[in-house]
């Protein structure tokens, strides 16, 4: 795909020709990776399995390295200790990194294809490389809410130059598909607003993110399906309607004491009644689906019960409505029953995951039945079934059947 030949000179010389492959080799992702890398000195070949040469988050790269100023009769006992061998890949590594760059910056189709293949090496490397966090921060690629549309990728700086005046930080958005992203109930007053969200639908984005912490030392990263999202221009009307709502966010957390740790008014809603989001802390609806489909997770340090934070939009007509019903001190059964479904439609909307879908669908059933002005306990008809004829018994042993 790409290629980069140079000769290094200062304290360590040596010559060093590198490939990307066109198509990803089938190991890359092994943890017990092969470095397809290999070592000359003087031009007499030592090794092509020394994983020190080059991380393994490159471990894709193929080529070779010529060193005049490494030994002969050098050994791989030798080699782990030398610091030509730690200039010599200090200097591999910058040039490796600059030719993503160029590529990114000159040859944007080019890249484009690389990073289909090779996105995911590199956000490992953000993870891994700290020493290069930054400089691989600049060539990562994400979709955005506001090119939903089009089959396009920005970096972190064209965000930030897209950015709306005053705002100071970087929004994104997990998922399992771009398909639930698109449709993600956390995006729409934000974009209603004229704001973007990175939107990451791969499992090692959010990965990748949250090891950068900050971009460019100044932009702060926000996940939009967490607590104490608030737009500085809705901090008053904040106040106004947390007060106004107060005797439904109330009635609603005793509702749903068992699930929710608290009900708030959302102001990142602008179409859905209700939406689900996780404590400051804690993990995301798309962490949580990583996480629970690890087979060798521990259940001391991640738990999938744990309670949630449901926000409420002061706009729509079910809430008002409910609002009105509990300041009547109106509620009955199936205003309960119509809150709890409620959530745990939100809760799936959002993302997350719904312990008991049953208990969803007999509610479901319940407002059916009202709707159609059933009774919800009618008993269903009995099934009538034709009772078979029994088997006639085996004949006892030695009545015409032969000993065995």
């Amino acid at each position: 795909m790409d290629y980069i030949h140079f000769k290094a000179e200062g304290d360590v010389e040596f010559t060093s020709l590198i490939y990307i492959p066109k198509n990803p080799p089938g190991d890359m992702m092994r943890y017990e990776y092969n470095t397809n890398l290999k070592l000359y000195v003087k031009r007499v070949f030592i090794t092509d399995d020394f994983k020190d040469l080059i991380p393994s988050y490159l471990n894709f790269l193929k080529g070779v390295i010529d060193s005049d100023d490494l030994e002969l009769n050098v050994s791989r006992e030798m080699l782990q200790h030398s610091k030509a061998l730690e200039a010599i890949k200090k200097k591999l590594l910058r040039k490796v990194i600059a030719m993503f760059q160029d590529m990114a910056t000159e040859k944007p189709e080019k890249f484009k294809e690389f990073y289909e293949k090779y996105g995911t090496s590199l956000k490992l490397g953000v993870i891994q490389d700290i020493p290069n966090r930054e400089r691989l921060s600049k060539i990562l690629r994400f979709y955005s809410a506001k090119n939903i549309g089009e089959d396009k990728r920005i970096s972190f700086e064209e965000y930030v130059n897209d950015m709306k005046q005053g705002q100071e930080v970087i929004y994104y958005l997990g998922g399992e598909n771009m398909d639930s992203l698109r449709r993600s109930p956390l995006l729409e007053r934000l974009q209603k607003r004229g704001y973007d969200v990175l939107l990451l639908p791969d499992p090692i984005d959010e990965y990748a993110v949250s090891a950068l912490d900050k971009y460019d030392r100044k932009y702060k990263f926000v996940d939009v399906s967490k607590d104490g999202l608030t737009l500085k221009e809705d901090e008053d009307l904040q106040k106004e309607l947390d007060e106004k709502f107060k005797p439904l966010t109330e009635y609603m957390s005793q509702v749903l004491e068992e699930k929710v740790s608290k009900t708030s008014v959302s102001l990142r809603l602008a179409k859905t009644p209700a939406a689900v989001v996780a404590a400051s802390f804690g993990y995301s609806p798309n962490m949580e689906r990583v996480m629970k489909a690890q087979a060798l997770r521990d259940e001391r340090y991640f738990r999938t019960d744990t309670k949630k934070i449901l926000e409420i939009n002061a706009r729509h007509p079910i809430i008002k409505k409910l609002l009105s019903v509990v300041e009547a001190n109106a509620q009955t059964e199936d205003t309960a029953n119509l809150i709890q479904a409620m959530h745990d439609v939100a809760l799936i909307n959002s993302g997350f995951f719904l312990r008991d879908p049953s208990t969803l669908a007999e509610r479901v059933n319940r407002m059916m039945a009202n709707s159609l002005n059933l009774d919800p306990n009618e008993q269903i008809e009995e099934e009538a079934i034709e009772e078979l004829p029994a088997k006639e018994a085996a004949p006892a042993k030695g009545e015409g059947q032969d000993e065995l």
